[in-house]
């Protein structure tokens, strides 16, 4: 949850926050174009339309000529004559960067109709921003130095008008001008960098964007983020490993070239290093050798995006093709060859090479193609099953190496990937990952890897059409590690079913069926309502007797003056708002109520709010009466606590996350942890947290836990602040004393703040805020229902429900989710649920066989 504070300091905050927000925008290669010293123009939107540019939304990249785009316009833009929209969390990137001299950025712009939205202009590593909930534009980082708040020209506001950006540079002075209005200058000299727009929490209207000056081009962001799930082999059940110490085979013999048999031809992939005057070139060359011909050496050119890598070792892999030419027609349109290289000069993802022919006679010459990798296959010591090699009985190309992609959260891991070798060929992304070691160490010769395929008994031949799909098809990988000093080298083989991996890997994107109760008035219960006034994340808590709940959220978007209420008949009537303590007037984030017993049995009703420090309040009359609100310790952080579990020990569990700006008292931001602190007296006191979660690439946060079935184990869902990632999930098997590092969970879970619940029958329900992109359901309040085990599994559940139908952003979802003795579950949240109406607080009612029943009646019809 991104936190809104009144006041000077909050308004920094969330400032702040709306830059952060920015750097989500990945900064990729730049190549400085020689010509670019003298200045030159790039309209990157000119009458509303994208001329130089691209657009990434909230979808997962879809290269369109020079636009990328979602799967469907609307998931990103939306046209009016001359005025390009970009949908919030939409971002538009400029294909040139401007370098030293003299430029002059110019943008025609128009912030949606949301009072609270926030839109900013990209400049490098600085941000001019214009910030709804604050009122004010700011600039911040870069070239703009440290943040700072500016006055507008006038009072005329900028919502709902079309204005004009200007942001100059002559000499070392800096100018950033607004209709014509000087707001801001600074001295800056150095390359400014990399444009673009970002829309944030409303729609903003782009009709033109152009640069002037020393323009540099900037590749197209086609890899800039890691969109295949990663899945860890030692929870998927369909991996076996084995060590082995002393002789190992060298699978490489010449580490420049990995020659492939072909019907009668060898045919390789060679990396040549030329000495010249501008020092060493590397380059790539294509061998052909016929027999009974001489050998035929053709450069392989890389197209000018690529042309700074420098590439390593080439492994080959020879896709679907057994020798047999066909013959319905001339042309074999199919890659026969596909090469893989790591790029020494970490400017590029890595190379991928895709060769075809032309015609079906063997002597005709190869047709190579370069691509870059995508950021699934990025990497080094990229690995397939020796010199002659076959897709596997599963259609699936089979590719081991080190991630070498600084964005994934395997990063510097061994993993396995599989993927379509002819969607590879087209610029396409792999199917599924595999994450088999953690920062292996490679043996004296590298890092030595060794695929073997193991077909089902009785199959012989390759796939192919009309061919049934196997049901046992093995993969063995052999690396070679470092035995440590003094020991030999290590074996590892990983013996793996890719068929279950395959099937794990579709579900993970799988679509699941929606039962939808978002427009069920009779089901719906408004718990408060009041005009004017923002009502939002809500927290509930049923007590020991089955029927009473208390309710209780703060009058604000995240922050506010606290509000309670009670429900004496299980949620079907509310009391009037409760008297409470005056400190609960100063609670500055989310409330959370838990109900904690200590070792002597005595229970009490624990109340923390958040930020720092983190405060509570307790209750030993289930809510009747309250402390006031008093630190836990000279610690802090965000949505506290988001989960709390009793312990075998008779000890409670908290969780909570923090970005570093409150865990202390003089924290900074940095990047998201989760941590956790324990309280053996029942919630009166708590030890110093310690972190549990963190991970390099993502933004972990806003934890929910929930125990198995049979006790033994804990997992925590944590929603990915970045939206560069699904949600993602941690184990502990031993109370959580040690958590599994953090793994990416199905598409159907990702969201933000899930809340669990079982249902009498053993089912699990998880509450959340979709944030899915391409979701219908995106912004949404959903359900998603399940097994336990599905977590464990990383399988996609069973279906998902749309609880409440959200009408503006994804402003919803902060929920308390209840079951009654009878089953019927109570979930209550906030959210935009009438048109042009504040945010305010219902519940939704409902048991697991009205949900079943929807479903068969969905699937009849």
């Amino acid at each position: 949850m991104r936190t809104v504070v009144r006041g000077r300091r909050a308004r920094v905050r969330a400032l702040r926050a709306c830059a952060l927000g920015l750097a989500a925008l990945a900064v990729p290669a730049v190549a400085q174009d020689p010509a670019a010293a003298n200045p030159a123009e790039r309209s990157v939107v000119e009458a509303g339309r994208v001329e130089g540019g691209w657009v990434d939304g909230p979808a997962r990249f879809h290269q369109a000529r020079q636009v990328l785009v979602g799967p469907r316009a609307d998931d990103v833009w939306r046209d009016e004559p001359g005025m390009l929209w970009l949908l919030p969390g939409t971002e538009l990137l400029a294909d040139r960067a401007l370098g030293d001299g003299d430029a002059q950025i110019h943008a025609r712009l128009e912030l949606g109709g949301d009072p609270r939205g926030a839109a900013a202009l990209r400049l490098g590593d600085g941000v001019f921003g214009w910030d709804g909930a604050a009122g004010r534009p700011f600039v911040e980082g870069g070239p703009f130095g440290p943040l700072t708040l500016l006055d507008l020209p006038g009072s005329q506001p900028l919502l709902g008008r079309p204005f004009d950006v200007d942001v100059s540079r002559h000499g070392d002075a800096l100018v950033v001008a607004l209709d014509g209005v000087t707001l801001h200058e600074s001295s800056f000299a150095g390359p400014l960098g990399r444009v673009g727009l970002r829309a944030q929490r409303s729609e903003l209207g782009v009709g033109a964007l152009s640069l002037r000056g020393a323009l540099g081009t900037v590749r197209a962001p086609v890899a800039e983020r890691l969109r295949v799930p990663t899945l860890d082999a030692d929870l998927s059940g369909s991996l076996t490993i084995e060590r082995s110490r002393g002789p190992h085979t060298h699978v490489f013999g010449n580490p420049a070239s990995t020659a492939l048999r072909l019907f009668v031809d060898t045919v390789a992939v060679e990396v040549v290093e030329e000495p010249g005057s501008q020092g060493t070139r590397t380059s790539l060359v294509g061998v052909r050798d016929v027999v009974g011909s001489p050998a035929r050496r053709v450069p392989i050119v890389l197209p000018d995006d690529l042309s700074g890598a420098v590439p390593d070792r080439v492994a080959l892999a020879r896709p679907f093709f057994d020798g047999t030419w066909p013959e319905f027609s001339d042309t074999y349109t199919h890659p026969i060859v596909l090469g893989f290289a790591s790029d020494r000069a970490r400017r590029t993802n890595g190379l991928l090479l895709a060769a075809s022919v032309t015609s079906k006679v063997p002597s005709d010459e190869l047709r190579w193609e370069a691509h870059e990798l995508p950021a699934s296959l990025a990497g080094r010591e990229h690995a397939l099953a020796g010199d002659i090699w076959q897709a596997t009985c599963c259609d699936r190309l089979v590719l081991a190496f080190v991630d070498g992609f600084p964005g994934s959260s395997s990063a510097g891991d061994l993993v396995l990937a599989l993927a379509s070798p002819d969607e590879l060929a087209r610029g396409g992304d792999a199917l599924v990952r595999v994450r088999l070691l953690v920062d292996p160490v490679p043996g004296p010769d590298g890092l030595e890897l060794r695929l073997e395929e193991q077909l089902d008994p009785g199959r012989v031949t390759g796939p192919g059409p009309g061919r049934p799909p196997c049901s046992d098809c093995r993969v063995s990988l052999v690396a070679t590690l470092d035995g440590g000093p003094g020991r030999p080298p290590e074996d590892v083989t990983f013996t793996l079913r890719l068929d279950e991996l395959v099937a794990r890997g579709e579900a993970f994107d799988a679509e699941l069926p929606l039962v939808d109760l978002a427009h069920d008035d009779a089901r719906r219960v408004v718990v408060d309502r009041e005009p004017g006034q923002y009502l939002g994340h809500p927290t509930t808590l049923l007590l020991p007797d089955g029927h009473t709940l208390l309710c209780v959220y703060p009058q604000g978007h995240g922050r506010g003056a606290l509000v309670m209420k009670r429900s004496d008949d299980g949620g079907l009537t509310w009391s009037e708002r409760l008297p409470l303590p005056e400190s609960f007037a100063t609670s500055q984030e989310v409330p959370t109520i838990h109900r904690l017993v200590d070792r002597d049995g005595t229970a009490r009703l624990v109340l923390f709010s958040g930020l720092f420090p983190i405060r509570r309040a307790l209750s030993l009359d289930e809510g009747r009466t309250w402390s006031e609100l008093e630190p836990v310790g000279a610690w802090g952080g965000i949505v506290a606590m988001a989960s709390v579990a009793p312990l075998r020990d008779g000890r409670s569990l908290a969780l909570f996350h923090d970005d570093g700006r409150f865990a202390s008292a003089h924290g900074v931001p940095s990047r998201f942890s989760v941590y956790a602190t324990t309280s053996d007296d029942g919630g009166v006191t708590w030890s110093a947290p310690r972190v549990i979660a963190s991970d390099p690439s993502a933004q972990l946060c806003e934890p929910g836990l929930v125990r198995s079935p049979d006790g033994a184990r804990l997992a925590v869902l944590l929603r990915e602040n970045s939206r560069a990632y699904h949600a993602f999930v941690i184990f502990s098997d031993d109370e959580g004393e040690t958590w599994t590092a953090p793994r990416e969970l199905p598409a159907a879970l990702t969201g933000d703040r899930h809340v669990a619940a079982y249902a009498p029958d053993g089912r699990l329900l998880i509450s959340f805020r979709d944030t899915l992109p391409g979701s219908p359901t995106w912004g949404d309040w959903v359900a998603w229902i399940g097994e336990f085990d599905d977590l464990v599994r990383g399988t996609a559940g069973a279906y998902r429900v749309r609880l409440g139908d959200n009408l503006v952003q994804a402003d919803c979802g902060y929920a308390g989710v209840e079951v009654l003795p009878d089953g019927t579950f109570v979930a209550t949240t906030y959210g935009h649920w009438t048109e042009g109406e504040s945010p305010y607080v219902v519940s939704v009612r409902f048991t697991m066989s009205e949900l079943d029943a929807r479903l068969a009646a969905q699937r009849h019809r």
